[in-house]
């Protein structure tokens, strides 16, 4: 049986109403070599207290606490963590502060991680709860492809589901500006499926109760209106800019497909509306949405300038 170590990476800011809960989650896994490192990321309020106490009660989890000496915000602490120097064990497993792990969540891992010679990133489907962690749905809602083309334009990979072994991290750490994307799990995500041979598993059996709350930094449960207003703020256009200026500034470790890809699509956004519209088909990139009725939309949004 393996008993590969594992290094949690738990990160945090203001978290006091639901932290305690999600660390006795950790208590109850069933596989237990593991140990947790904490990312605070300048909290205000009970979060360290909470912290302390833990470490304190529960010595044998091996938990460390470490301080940001300024708000940097829940993805560059996410990145930061991965870039700590003596991060160093087999399987390293990302937590959010405000969700509940279920018990078997760390054997999962255990048990698709077969191949310990190749770089392997895992991550699973999540049941959605509200804040009292009443199960809503699960999300993805089915087994969507997971190609480098397909996870640019929409990701799956929820980061408090995320695994990924010590060979992944030493090459992720390659890319230069890792602190320049938009969210760390999308970033993650797609650097690895631009590494050869690299392992992707993805779990269909949910592996925590994430919930969703009026204070989350980041949440599944956007209704219509809210897509709506994020397109034409051009919220989501910046962040494509992001991606794309990062693959760009990392262009020497694409394939020729990928960097094609991303320049297409540059290119492409570059184009005045009738320009747009007379070449059309070129958008074929809107074919790696997952969904008919949003690949229409995204047509649209594109032809507009809101891409």
């Amino acid at each position: 049986m393996n008993n590969y170590k594992v290094k949690i990476i738990l990160c945090t800011f203001n978290g006091q109403e639901f932290l305690e809960e999600q660390l006795n989650s950790l208590l109850k896994q069933t596989y237990d070599n593991f140990s947790l490192d904490i990312y605070d990321d300048c909290s205000n309020d009970n979060t360290i207290s909470i912290i302390k106490t833990f470490i304190k009660k529960y010595p044998k989890i091996n938990a460390r606490l470490f301080f940001r000496k300024k708000n940097i915000g829940y993805y560059k602490n996410f990145m930061n963590a991965l870039l700590t120097k003596n991060l160093n064990s087999e399987l390293i497993l990302l937590c959010d502060q405000d969700d509940v792990w279920l018990p078997n969540k760390i054997q999962r891992v255990i048990d698709k991680y077969t191949n310990s010679a190749l770089p392997f990133i895992y991550f699973s489907t999540r049941s959605i709860a509200d804040k009292n962690l009443r199960i809503k749905k699960i999300l993805p809602k089915k087994n969507y492809p997971t190609s480098f083309f397909h996870l640019f334009f929409q990701n799956i990979a929820g980061g408090n589901t995320i695994a990924i072994n010590k060979i992944l991290l030493k090459k992720l750490r390659m890319f230069r500006y890792l602190t320049s994307f938009t969210v760390h799990d999308w970033q993650i995500i797609s650097i690895a499926l631009t590494i050869k041979d690299c392992i992707l598993y993805f779990d269909l059996t949910p592996t925590i109760l994430y919930r969703q709350h009026s204070a989350a930094a980041i949440g599944v449960d956007y209704n219509f209106i809210r897509k709506i207003y994020l397109v034409f703020s051009l919220k989501y256009k910046k962040d494509i800019t992001m991606r794309l200026n990062f693959f760009i500034l990392n262009y020497e470790n694409l394939s020729p497909d990928q960097l094609k890809f991303i320049k297409k699509i540059k290119y492409y956004r570059n184009k005045s509306f009738f320009q747009r519209l007379i070449n059309i088909r070129d958008i074929s990139f809107c074919k790696y949405r997952y969904d008919f009725s949003k690949r229409i939309l995204w047509y649209f949004f594109i032809l507009i300038g809101l891409f």
